[in-house]
């Protein structure tokens, strides 16, 4: 087992940057982003998101056995508190960074990621009727397929990322339902398969039907369905994940992946998208076993995209992830994501697991 623990002082600089994206909000929330000053001098931060800030749970959660007596418990115990006076009465989380109404399907789910995994600390704020709640609006509101008329990001569109909604359902009907609805669960995991294509990409798996999509939702989509395939131990799933894995590979260029592609691969390469990388180095981390061809291609994203860590006297930038390189980008233009730091801390966290750290 190794002592070292690899890219600690990169990580260390980006949960500074978290901490400030915390402090703004007096830890209730973090800020949804930083916009670079010179493209919005008066209000750099943005408001506390609650859909990040659910899902940067586990992250900190990770984080806080490593840097003991820091800024993290606070962030976590607060945060609990924070979402959990945010929840609609019909169980849902609000869209955007709204803090009332506008229910959120994705955003519920999210959210549920962190419930999730803050449950088995006794020491966190209890959230098991939160959770429950959240559970059943996504249960109750879905019609027979597993698709949502309200609450989608753009009306009437279910993506294939939704397979990043079904993960955390599934996840909490085995762990508290003893999966009392996993065939229900599983039809619509299904259901969303069927826009697996031949050459290894989704219908739909961008933010808006028929356009390309970004590495962001890329990941999302096969992020999820890794989940579902490990749950169910579906096979035909888990191999499909692993085969659009290697066509991105087989993408890069330089060792940059595009930032968006269409559904046959034409990539977008004017631009990247740092957010998208990180999660896919994620995915390529769990599928990897030992120094093999996954590890190779999350190992090369990790390093290619660390570069792009902002380095700066201003603490407000130092740390921090851009969306897009170059910032001008399509992908959170001129801003830097509370979740491109996310993802970016969860990257190098699962690089150490598989060089055993810990």
């Amino acid at each position: 087992m190794s002592d070292t623990f690899y890219y600690k002082e990169e990580a260390l600089r980006t949960l500074i940057w978290l901490k400030t994206s915390f402090a703004v909000n007096e830890f209730n929330g973090s800020s949804a982003k930083y916009y670079n000053p010179v493209f919005r001098p008066l209000k750099a931060w943005a408001k506390p998101y609650p859909e990040t800030t659910g899902y940067l749970l586990p992250t900190l959660i990770h984080y806080d056995p490593l840097f003991p007596n820091s800024f993290i418990s606070k962030a976590i115990g607060k945060s609990v508190n924070w979402l959990k006076g945010l929840q609609n009465e019909d169980g849902s989380f609000p869209s955007g960074f709204h803090t009332t109404g506008n229910p959120s399907v994705f955003n519920t789910a999210q959210i549920l990621i962190g419930l999730l995994s803050c449950a088995q600390d006794p020491s966190l704020p209890e959230s098991h009727l939160e959770m429950q709640s959240a559970f059943n609006y996504l249960l109750n509101t879905a019609d027979e397929n597993g698709t949502w008329k309200k609450g989608n990001y753009v009306e009437g569109f279910n993506p294939s990322y939704y397979s990043r909604v079904l993960w955390p359902m599934i996840k909490y009907d085995s762990t508290y339902l003893n999966s009392k609805h996993r065939e229900t669960l599983e039809a619509f995991s299904l259901y969303y398969f069927e826009r697996y294509q031949e050459n290894g990409s989704f219908e739909d798996w961008g933010f808006e039907k028929g356009k390309p999509a970004f590495t962001h939702t890329i990941a999302y989509t096969l992020r999820g369905f890794l989940g579902i395939a490990n749950s169910f131990g579906n096979e035909k799933i888990l191999a499909a994940v692993k085969k659009s894995m290697i066509k991105l590979k087989d993408t890069l260029k330089n060792d940059v992946l595009a930032g968006s592609y269409d559904e046959n691969w034409i990539g977008d390469y004017t631009f990247t998208c740092p957010t998208g990388n990180f999660q896919l180095a994620i995915i390529a981390f769990m599928l990897s076993d030992g120094r093999d061809t996954f590890f190779e291609f999350g190992e090369t994203l990790l390093k290619e995209n660390m570069k792009f860590q902002n380095k700066s006297l201003i603490n407000s930038l130092d740390g921090a992830i851009p969306g897009s390189v170059p910032l001008s980008g399509p992908y959170q233009k001129f801003a830097y994501p509370n979740w491109a730091a996310k993802f970016f801390l969860d990257a190098v966290y699962i690089y150490n697991q598989k060089n055993n750290f810990a």
